[in-house]
């Protein structure tokens, strides 16, 4: 399915969740005009912009739906997809030299990857989702609901975890609407930036913390304050202004903790632990007891059952599974052995993590659809479908713009790439 010939809600029998799109044009070889070793360790992708929906759920939904469901699910599949982010996320690669991007291809109306696991129910608001929204998350059943999270945001976790070690630069594209909501009796709310660079955490900001019960304790709270270099994110931001596009930062929200950039900051830490523990102590590599451990801390999609065993029994006080009392209770003295390491060299590993040439930047960009994608109306809720819709000229603007900041970046703003 590519990009020009999708941009319409598809009803599908074969389809993949997640898939790498190539750059036609890619060349190895090409010379670059910023270092070339960074090309590699840059990974582009989008997760709303999906159309499809599998044959199985629909019909789920069209079955156990009142009269008119058809209707409440095109709407939501025009209100939910980011109109343009493919093209857009295709441009950038093509700009940056890349040899593709990754998407997600299913209809975020359906399931969204940037969310945790779960259900949303139909009152819930932007960042208080989960994965399977609505109206899929009230009308499919249990069984429905497990396959969908088996088949799809598995899968996609997978492939998006395969493609991230040794990358130091995620940018995950967006289109955002091109109004706030309505507060009161207006028609429409406060007109949004242009663009917006999206790299802190709501969770952070609101309480200094991040929240008990997700990602494990071991993680420092001061490392969720941004996702994303600010050089980075001040030479964007200064690059678009310059050229005459308004930039919007961490407006009009914030990062969910359900967030690819969050769990991917989480989990690139965790890795860095896990590698700097293991260097230190070798002896204790492919251990079952410290594997587990490892596993768990990794496990930032919530999805493992061990892992959630393995979490429960550690910090609330849980029974373990039958017969695996001995296994668990070594399990215990692992983790209890890497919290030692981690309190007695807390500073220098926050810094030295903090600081590394190596670490992860992970930005969300929104771009105001009005700005890409056509609509037949003024507030942007009926998009023109298929190859029509898109703005092509503006499309491959501001994905200039961004690539050129993203090389100043690189040549002129940060220190010289450390091989892996």
């Amino acid at each position: 399915m590519e990009p020009n010939a999708s941009d319409s809600m598809q009803v599908v029998d074969q389809f993949r969740p997640m898939t790498f799109v190539e750059n036609p044009g890619f060349d190895p070889d090409r010379e670059l005009d910023y270092d070339h070793l960074y090309r590699d360790r840059i990974m582009v992708h989008s997760i709303h912009g999906g159309d499809l929906i599998p044959n199985p759920f629909h019909d789920a939904l069209i079955k156990r739906g009142p009269l008119g469901i058809g209707h409440i699910l095109e709407q939501g599949y025009f209100t939910e997809k980011d109109w343009g982010t493919f093209q857009l996320s295709q441009k950038l690669s093509e700009y940056l030299g890349l040899p593709g991007y990754l998407r997600v291809n299913l209809a975020r109306v359906l399931m969204d990857f940037g969310r945790f696991p779960g259900i949303t129910p139909p009152e819930a608001g932007h960042l208080d989702r989960y994965a399977i929204n609505y109206p899929f998350s009230y009308f499919l059943d249990h069984g429905e609901r497990t396959h969908l999270l088996e088949a799809c945001y598995d899968e996609a976790s997978q492939v998006f975890e395969d493609a991230m070690p040794g990358k130091m630069l995620i940018l995950d594209i967006h289109t955002y609407d091109k109004y706030n909501p309505a507060v009161g009796h207006a028609d429409k709310g406060t007109l949004r930036p242009e663009v917006s660079l999206i790299y802190r955490s709501l969770s952070f900001q609101a309480n200094t913390r991040m929240p008990y019960g997700l990602f494990d304790r071991l993680f420092p709270d001061e490392l969720a304050e941004f996702t994303a270099d600010r050089r980075l994110t001040a030479r964007m931001a200064l690059t678009l202004e310059k050229n005459g596009i308004g930039v919007g930062l961490n407006y009009p929200y914030l990062l969910p903790d359900g967030s690819v950039e969050v769990r991917s900051q989480i989990w690139s830490f965790f890795r860095f632990l896990k590698q700097r523990f293991e260097s230190l102590f070798p002896e204790k590599k492919n251990r079952e007891d410290f594997d587990m451990v490892w596993a768990m801390l990794l496990d930032t999609n919530l999805r493992c059952t061990q892992s959630e065993m393995l979490r429960s029994y550690l910090h609330m006080y849980r029974q373990p599974p039958r017969g695996q009392l001995r296994r668990f209770n070594a399990a215990r003295r692992a983790y209890q052995e890497i919290e030692t390491y981690l309190i007695e060299h807390r500073r220098e590993i926050i810094m030295d993590f903090r600081l590394s040439p190596n670490r992860l930047s992970s930005l969300a960009i929104e771009v105001r659809k009005d700005l890409i994608w056509r609509f037949e109306d003024e507030i942007g809720l009926h998009p023109v479908q298929g190859p029509g819709g898109l703005i092509a000229e503006n499309v491959d603007r501001i994905a200039h713009l961004l690539s050129t900041a993203i090389k100043t970046y690189f040549n002129r703003d940060r220190g010289p790439i450390n091989e892996r």
